[in-house]
């Protein structure tokens, strides 16, 4: 997927111009300079990062020749999106010398989430209840596992996955009092989810969410092309 590096210029009475972004396989490993560019770009994007890999990053004044400390170790988190900078320049024929890697990254998020402003239909606090005989949704104080009406979840945040910050779970007492509980658990294809504590049956249960009608993480292929034509149109 690779990975899309950032930072923000620091004051400093050295004109920094330059940022050296060194690349190691570990964090405590040896740190081996991967790329040198203007300060100005704010960013890198390390087409063949992963996860795994860890990065600092230094500045440098060209000029008179002083250098900053190198940042704490970051490690690599895969830049989201539903697809890759690679795949966009495979079907569209967009070279590096037409659009760098850093620029498309952007353009490939900038993409995904229009993308899922098309898709996403919003259920703004979803009562929980019965659905099947699968999917009951209990509310009896030990049950702590209920379901969505519609599936699959989809991204409501814009970080091109599905995680328990897209679910928010809210509980309602008896005095109309509401609180908002803590998802643990999410399953976009399934709408399952899971929350911390078991509610007794005194309790409403709302659920917030978006949904769509395909898969998008991992995206399935019409998604991924999709986010491709969008981001080269």
């Amino acid at each position: 997927m690779g990975i899309l590096l950032k930072w923000k210029k620091i004051t400093s009475e050295a004109s920094y111009d330059t940022a050296r972004i060194y690349k190691a396989t570990g964090e405590t490993a040896t740190y081996t300079l991967l790329a040198s560019q203007s300060i100005e770009d704010n960013s890198y994007y390390d087409t063949s990062g992963l996860t795994s890999n860890w990065y600092k990053i230094e500045f440098y004044d060209s000029v008179g020749g002083a250098v900053s400390e190198k940042s704490d170790p970051i490690q690599g988190g895969t830049y989201y999106g539903y697809c890759t900078v690679d795949e966009v320049r495979q079907v569209t024929n967009i070279t590096s010398s037409d659009v760098s890697d850093t620029h498309l990254a952007t353009i490939i998020q900038f993409a995904c989430t229009q993308l899922n402003s098309d898709i996403n239909i919003i259920e703004e606090e979803e009562s929980i209840a019965y659905i099947d005989s699968t999917k009951e949704n209990e509310i009896d104080g030990s049950n702590s596992t209920f379901y969505t009406k519609n599936w699959p979840i989809g991204d409501i945040n814009n970080s091109f996955k599905v995680t328990t910050s897209d679910v928010t779970v809210y509980q309602v007492d008896s005095d109309g009092n509401k609180t908002t509980l803590t998802t643990t658990q999410v399953d976009a294809e399934t709408g399952q989810f899971k929350i911390s504590t078991a509610p007794d049956a005194s309790k409403l249960l709302y659920v917030t969410y978006v949904h769509n009608q395909r898969i998008i993480d991992p995206p399935d292929t019409l998604i991924k092309m999709a986010s491709i034509f969008l981001t080269a149109a």
